[in-house]
């Protein structure tokens, strides 16, 4: 019933027949739904509801290639839902060729409104070998997660333990207990003069006071608008990032900022830039459509994540093409990395969730 969007004797709103079968689909627990409008019966319009229950138990297997973290094979299982009150249980790991590897188990519980609101609890740990460096962390996180209307709030506590192995420098430990909030919105509007946009902000704060090793504070922005224009559009993404710490070599390597790779500076290898305290970012595309869900792109990123704000950006230039859909985006680029030796060729490819 937490579903229902509409009680009866109200007025009929076709709309509301319209949203509650897309969060019955949303909400994963079903395998098929109708929601019929039924013929008047005097001043009363029925709405029939048929309903089948997905198997609660399932599997899910992939294998795939990425241009950084080569073969990787993956496992998920989930018990959705786990009782009579719509709780689930989810487990996925992810195994790479290139010294990557990620198990995450989660428990998540729907809020009164399940549709906008639920509960997270989760465990994972995350072994990720980057260009300077190596990072192996467990951490614990309990989320209320919130979105409405392209509106996300989601605030956090976590606790995480991290080995950070920095590339020609001892390995050290950290623990952090810290709350977290990742706040953001998005919008798309066809006939508008920008057909689409997002924004997102990350903030973390941590003390030695919430028995950390550190004292921090962190913030991560990103936005990302597309405008159409006459025979294309044109895609502008940005990223800028800072923190403050009472030690900065203590701050863990997943914390510190990075980038590069072909969702953020195309052409060279992914986070092959960094460690720093700073982050910039600025992506500049041209979308020329070809066929259906198909466009060739000309891009040029830059950026740098260093530990002086002014530092120099590094930059990007490519060609590349891209296949999109109302929910995912694929991307192969060739791009020439301008400010690395040689000024080297690097094809990479990229999915998007959207």
């Amino acid at each position: 019933n937490r579903f229902l969007n509409f009680k009866p004797g109200e007025p009929f709103n076709s709309q509301k027949v319209n949203d509650l079968q897309q969060n019955l689909s949303r909400s994963n627990y079903f395998s098929q739904i109708g929601v019929r409008q039924q013929s008047e019966e005097g001043y009363n319009i029925p709405i029939e509801i048929d309903l089948t229950d997905v198997t609660p138990k399932r599997s899910t297997y992939s294998i795939g290639y990425d241009s950084f973290f080569d073969f990787g094979f993956g496992y998920g299982y989930s018990i959705l839902p786990s009782n009579s009150m719509g709780h689930s249980i989810q487990f996925v790991g992810k195994v790479t060729t290139n010294n990557f590897y990620n198990f995450l188990s989660s428990y998540h519980i729907p809020a009164k409104d399940p549709v906008t609101t639920e509960y997270v609890l989760s465990l994972a740990y995350i072994n990720l070998e980057l260009a300077e460096g190596l990072s192996k962390k467990a951490i614990a996180t309990l989320s209320r997660n919130y979105f409405n209307n392209g509106f996300l709030f989601q605030p956090s506590i976590n606790f995480a333990v991290e080995r950070s192995k920095p590339s020609n420098e001892s390995s050290f430990n950290t623990y952090l207990t810290y709350p977290r909030l990742n706040t953001g919105y998005q919008w798309s509007n066809s006939e508008g003069i920008i057909s689409s946009a997002r924004f997102n902000l990350d903030s973390i704060l941590t003390s030695k006071v919430l028995l950390s090793k550190v004292d921090l504070a962190r913030f991560h922005f990103q936005s990302e608008a597309i405008i159409p224009l006459s025979f294309f559009n044109l895609r502008l993404a940005s990223e800028l990032g800072k923190y403050e710490s009472s030690s900065n070599d203590e701050v863990p390597l997943s914390l510190n900022f990075f980038t590069g790779g072909p969702d953020t500076l195309r052409g060279y290898r992914f986070f092959s830039i960094g460690p720093g305290k700073y982050l910039k970012t600025f992506n500049y595309e041209l979308q020329f459509p070809v066929r259906p869900f198909w466009s060739f792109i000309v891009f040029q990123d830059r950026g740098v994540a260093a530990d002086e704000w002014d530092a120099a950006m590094k930059v990007g230039t490519g060609v590349g093409v891209m296949w999109s859909s109302s929910f995912i985006g694929l991307k192969l680029s060739l791009a020439k990395a301008e400010d690395d030796p040689g000024q080297p060729l690097r094809v990479q490819f990229s999915v998007q969730t959207i």
